[in-house]
Order: C-alpha cells, then sequence, then structure tokens
C-alpha cells in the first residue's frame, strides 16, 4: 500500500512499514490504516528470521512532482524519513529510485541516452537526496514502462543499471549477517607541489599492499582507525568509498544522511572492511561515531565519550548521548581494554569548502576538536586529516582530480586546516569521496588510497611501538628481580 498525508486518512502506517523491516509481516496481509498489525493477529510473523525480514530498502520518488513534496510533519516526506531512521537502525541499506524522468526532462523525453547529461535530473536528484537524506550515490533515475507495448533497450539498460547495485548492497547486508553469527588556470600551478601517481597499475600494487600489511604486534588483530568530524563531513561517506574500493564496486557499509544537521551515526560502530577478492577480512577497522556539533545546539558526540573510544572504554553498539559522557557503570563500558580494543590512529575528516567558516569560539567543533587531538597526543596516537569535498573547494579540480596537487586552493586549504587544528601539512591529505557516482573511477580511489596507506602505515608504527615498550619494561623487571636476588 502507497503512504498518503495522515492528514487524508489513508495509506499504509508507518509503524506496519517497522513491522514489514523486521520481517514481522506475513504474505497476504490486508493493511488497515485505521490500525496497526497487532502481536495477536494471524498475520503476525512472531519468530522472524533474516529469510523474512526486508535487505534493502527501495522508495520510490516521481520526479515530476518532487518539488511539491514538502516537509510537513504530517506529510509523506516526514513519513518516508522516519521510515528511513527505522531502516538506518536495522542497518537495512537504502535506495531512492526515481522515476518518471521522461515527464522531469523534454530531453529526456527525447532520448533516455541524455539522462546522465540533463541538468534538470541532477536537480531533481539532487532534490530527493535533500528531502530524504539519501546521498546521490543511492538515487537512480529510471523510467518505468507505461504506455509501451514492446521493451526498449535504453529503458531496460536504465532500469538494471539501478537494480545490480540494489542486489548488490543487499547481499552485502545478508553477507554480513552472517559474519555477525560466525565512495593553465590562475589557480593552478605549474608543477605538482606533492607528486602523486595516477596509474592503474599502482592503484593495484596499493591495493596489494593494504592486502598484505602485516600487524607488527602479535596480539592485535586489525588496526584500529577512527574517525572524526564534524556532522555532514563526510565520516560515513569515507568508510563507504574506501569499503567500495576493496569490495571492487560501490558499497554501502555505513549509512549516510544527507539532509540533515545532526548527526546520522548513533552509535558507536566498528567497521570491518571485508576484500572482495578473497573474501577475508582486511587487517584494519574504521570506527565510526557520531559527529561534532557546536556545543550550543545541545547535540553531537560528547568530548569525554571520544576520549574513551580513544582508551577502548566503550564497547560495539554503544549509544551516543549528547547531553552525557558514557558512565563506568555502563555495561557498554570496557574496563580493562587492551592494545587491540584502543585507536591506532586518528582521523580527523574535515570539509574543503567548509574550512574558513569554522571559527575558534571555545564551544565550537574547531575547540572540541583540539581538545580530542591533545588527548590523543597525550596517548601517543598518530593524528591525521582527511580533507574531504575538494571537487567542491576548486573548480579545476571538479573537472580533474589529477590537478590536486597543482591547485593553489586547495594548499591553501590543507594550510587551514594544519592551522586550525595544529596538524602538521604532512599529515593533512585532500580526498574525495564517493557521493553521486554510482561506478569506481581510478582517479578517487588513488587518492583515497594514497591517504589510507600512510595511516596504515602510522597505525601500524603506534602498535609496533607498544612491543617495544613492552619489552623494555620486561627487560626492565628482569634487571630488578635479579639484583633483587
Amino acid at each position: 500500500m502507497g503512504l498518503e498525508d495522515t492528514a487524508t486518512g489513508g495509506g499504509v502506517h508507518v509503524n506496519d512499514i517497522t513491522m514489514v523491516l523486521q520481517g514481522h509481516v506475513k504474505d497476504g496481509y490486508r493493511f488497515n490504516p485505521a490500525g496497526l498489525l497487532s502481536k495477536e493477529n494471524a498475520n503476525n510473523h512472531r519468530r522472524s528470521t533474516l529469510n523474512d525480514k526486508v535487505h534493502c530498502l527501495v522508495s520510490v520518488l516521481p520526479a515530476d512532482k518532487i518539488v511539491m513534496m514538502d516537509d510537513d510533519p504530517e506529510g509523506v516526506i516526514s513519513q518516508m524519513r522516519k521510515i528511513r531512521k527505522e531502516a538506518a537502525e536495522l542497518r537495512i541499506p537504502q535506495v531512492v529510485f526515481m522515476t518518471m524522468v521522461d515527464k522531469a526532462c523534454t530531453e529526456v523525453n527525447k532520448d533516455l541516452k541524455m539522462i546522465y547529461r540533463s541538468k534538470k535530473i541532477k536537480e531533481k536528484m539532487q532534490e530527493c537526496s535533500n528531502k530524504l537524506g539519501v546521498p546521490m550515490t543511492c538515487v537512480f533515475p529510471v523510467k518505468n514502462y507505461h504506455e509501451e507495448i514492446e521493451l526498449h533497450n535504453d529503458v531496460d539498460i536504465l532500469l538494471l543499471s539501478a537494480l545490480i547495485p540494489i542486489l548488490n548492497f543487499a547481499n552485502d547486508h545478508v553477507g554480513e549477517q552472517v559474519n555477525d553469527e560466525g565512495c593553465h588556470h590562475p589557480d593552478m600551478s605549474f608543477d605538482n607541489w606533492r607528486v602523486i601517481n595516477f596509474d592503474v597499475l599502482r592503484k593495484t600494487q596499493m591495493i596489494e599492499e593494504v592486502r598484505n600489511l602485516k600487524i607488527r604486534h602479535p596480539k592485535v588483530e586489525h588496526l584500529r582507525l577512527l574517525v572524526l568530524g564534524p556532522v555532514g563531513a563526510g565520516k560515513s561517506t569515507l568508510i563507504n568509498s574506501i569499503d567500495s574500493i576493496f569490495h571492487g564496486r560501490m558499497s554501502q557499509r555505513a549509512l549516510v544522511d544527507t539532509a540533515t544537521n545532526v548527526s546520522f551515526t548513533q552509535k558507536f560502530q566498528t567497521q570491518k572492511i571485508r576484500d572482495g577478492e578473497s573474501g577475508k577480512f582486511l587487517p584494519f577497522v574504521i570506527c565510526d561515531i557520531m559527529g561534532l556539533e557546536d556545543t550550543a545546539t545541545g547535540g553531537g558526540v560528547h568530548v569525554n565519550d571520544i576520549t574513551m573510544v580513544l582508551q577502548g572504554h566503550v564497547k560495539d553498539g554503544y549509544r551516543f548521548k549528547p547531553g552525557e559522557s558514557l558512565r563506568k557503570e555502563d555495561p557498554s563500558y570496557h574496563r580493562r581494554p587492551t592494545l587491540k580494543d584502543k585507536v591506532h590512529c586518528l582521523v580527523t575528516v574535515f570539509p574543503a569548502d567548509k574550512i574558513f567558516t569554522m571559527d575558534h569560539d571555545e564551544d565550537g567543533i574547531i575547540s572540541k576538536m583540539r581538545e580530542i587531538r591533545k588527548e590523543a597526543a597525550a596517548l601517543k596516537i598518530p593524528q591525521v586529516v582527511l580533507m574531504s569535498m575538494v571537487d567542491k573547494a576548486c573548480t579545476e579540480v571538479n573537472k580533474d582530480l589529477k590537478m590536486i596537487y597543482r591547485s593553489k586552493k586547495i594548499k591553501e586549504k590543507m594550510q587551514e586546516c594544519s592551522n586550525k587544528l595544529g596538524v602538521p601539512m604532512t599529515c593533512v591529505f585532500p580526498v574525495k569521496n564517493y557521493h553521486e557516482e554510482i561506478e569506481l573511477h581510478n582517479d578517487v580511489d588513488i587518492l583515497l588510497l594514497s591517504a589510507l596507506i600512510p595511516i596504515l602505515n602510522f597505525a601500524n608504527d603506534y602498535v609496533g611501538e607498544q612491543v617495544n615498550d613492552e619489552r623494555s619494561s620486561i627487560r626492565q623487571l628482569r634487571a630488578r628481580l635479579s639484583t633483587h636476588f
């Protein structure tokens, strides 16, 4: 049954959809707009398994009516966002099918091959993304058959190009359950001021380098990278982009919301990255946390919680509470963390297009980030900055990512990052995440890998130093014992 404004008294109830997501609704159940499916109802599946649950949520929005849909609390968009939030809680991947593209653009109506050249279609896709909070990479414009009597190649290809990523997202989701059980110009320099090889062969070499990384501590299975940053900086998008590289296709590991000023990530989540070729987990994990906000907003992750994450005291799945930090009595508090529970490198994500708008107000995000950086320094944890959204900060880089280390604007932004956070320029890496693409691009991958490898090396050096410290402590203890006896 379709969604309708609550005021009309019709349409499927949001709670019924939540139960569908959870696998509690049996096939053949007749929806009742006036009431919910009760637990006593014969159509309620009490003990649903993974086989009964939804593996991907596909929202369908008509391209020609998007602008007319508002954010009224009783409206369809608000209901869709509620459903999206429920799906996010269940970690169900989500995409949007933007239908009726032929009605939204006359050029596309004449020739469907023009779909990804149409400014109107891109505007409509962005509107979908903004209204529902789904990243552009997960918005697929399609045309359904509605008046044709024969199949058309262009229509089929467009639909299949959307269907295949959806099936991949769904397959990744069910695969994760198995694991749980068992993306010359005045602003340009003549020369590159940082050298990077964008050759395809170099990408292959870097991927192999990550796959074959040997961790320098016998008791550490995965290097732990903590991704930190303000709301909307692209933390979860970064995780998806890295995951996509090693899958060899687009993936949606961490759920993203593009239409909110508050953090979509509510829980502490450790994301393992699986190698798409071997099926094995790679030797690093990425810890995803709630975004930072100004203290005045009353939202965002608490600085004390981040300190405890650095120290390894926060268990996976802990739900952050902006107003208070984790207590020692809480079941999510890890009392005796070892090196494998602690953070081995702090990765701060900073949006290149918003650096200059962030000030040093004592309650502001920059002050919080500097405070966290000080805590990490006290623990001798290495730190880097990933400067995201470089394509929004420089038009020449947007046209050609290979120009990144010739761009004066990008260098200025990196220097600003360095100045505001106190991180040396050698530890500031400009990157572009996947946010509207549906296929991998060599330049994007190489730029991300060129940042990831130094991060892994820094983290590996850190755990290696702990081995040296442990050996030194043992030698000192033996020396004291031999002197005593």
